[in-house]
């Protein structure tokens, strides 16, 4: 169980350093990239964010539900209310963040930019809870 929770936390925190980069730094940037350029730009966002996420997505994933199934010490409601983040993060991922990003591949839209940079706002603070309520399953181990 130890090991477990030891790969939540550190899965979710990349997840958490992750998406406060893009939505501080990457997302704001996409206004600055010349017009020209911007569709190959975005399809190489895409691309190398993709990459990232493979490697800490499936870990924060797997051990989430395996938190759900066999929590151990740790309260239910615990790995319940991450395990409901995490599936509001990524169901919004894919029906809503993923299409806007397809669609900037055609190039960029002030619209469709300003409504990513609002938005992901949630992903972020729902992504900044799960993280918080990861260190407050250690907590309640101790």
């Amino acid at each position: 169980m130890t090991a477990v929770l030891l790969l939540q936390v550190a899965s979710t925190w990349a997840m958490v350093g992750i998406i406060w980069v893009i939505q501080v730094l990457q997302y704001p940037q996409l206004a600055d990239v010349p017009a020209a350029s911007f569709p190959e730009f975005e399809r190489q966002h895409q691309r190398r964010i993709a990459l990232v996420l493979a490697l800490f997505a499936p870990i924060e994933i797997v051990t989430a539900l395996w938190l759900f199934l066999d929590p151990g010490g740790i309260p239910r409601w615990m790995p319940l209310v991450g395990g409901l983040l995490l599936a509001g993060i990524w169901i919004s991922t894919a029906l809503f963040y993923a299409p806007i990003h397809g669609s900037l591949t055609d190039g960029f839209d002030p619209a469709l930019h300003r409504s990513l940079v609002r938005w992901n706002w949630a992903r972020t603070a729902a992504w900044s809870l799960r993280g918080m309520l990861v260190l407050a399953m250690v907590a309640s181990l101790l």
